[in-house]
């Protein structure tokens, strides 16, 4: 009898290449859609298989949301899911018959669907006029009709 014990990584590739839709900066991989579709290529050899982890939640091929073409472009069909706001580490993984890790490749994906992103409600607030001239510092009444007005804009 005998045994081989493989401990090689066979040298295969997966790349995250984007997501759908990435609004604000192509490739920045921020947006404020949160039903995604996350984008790649991998060469799989014979017996190996392909795993995407999102945040906390790992799919596989035996998965139909995570698929892989014959050009060995692979999507994962998040859009009947709604993501919640916050960083999601992917990590799209090749691993091969003998369970080795042939290849990973790992991005931030942040997801920002609000404006106000203190949660306060507040979006921009008007905070004072300088000067001030009335009874109280903070009751907006002046004589002075060359404004300085101060506020904050939540970003």
């Amino acid at each position: 009898m005998d045994t081989k014990i493989d401990t090689d990584n066979d040298g295969q590739t997966v790349t995250f290449d984007s997501i759908t839709d990435d609004t604000g900066t192509a490739g920045d991989f921020i947006t404020n859609d949160n039903t995604l579709l996350f984008n790649g290529t991998v060469d799989l050899a014979d017996g190996n298989s392909l795993s995407v982890t999102v945040g906390a939640t790992t799919y596989t091929t035996v998965d139909p949301r995570l698929t892989v073409d014959g050009s060995g472009n692979w999507t994962l069909d998040l859009t009947g899911t709604n993501l919640t706001d916050g960083t999601y580490p992917v990590i799209a993984t090749v691993t091969d018959t003998a369970g080795n890790t042939a290849s990973t490749i790992s991005q931030n994906v942040v997801i920002d669907t609000k404006v106000d992103k203190d949660g306060d409600g507040d979006i921009v607030t008007f905070d004072s006029i300088t000067n001030d001239t009335g009874s109280s510092s903070t009751d907006f009444i002046t004589n002075d009709n060359t404004l300085l007005f101060n506020g904050t804009v939540d970003l």
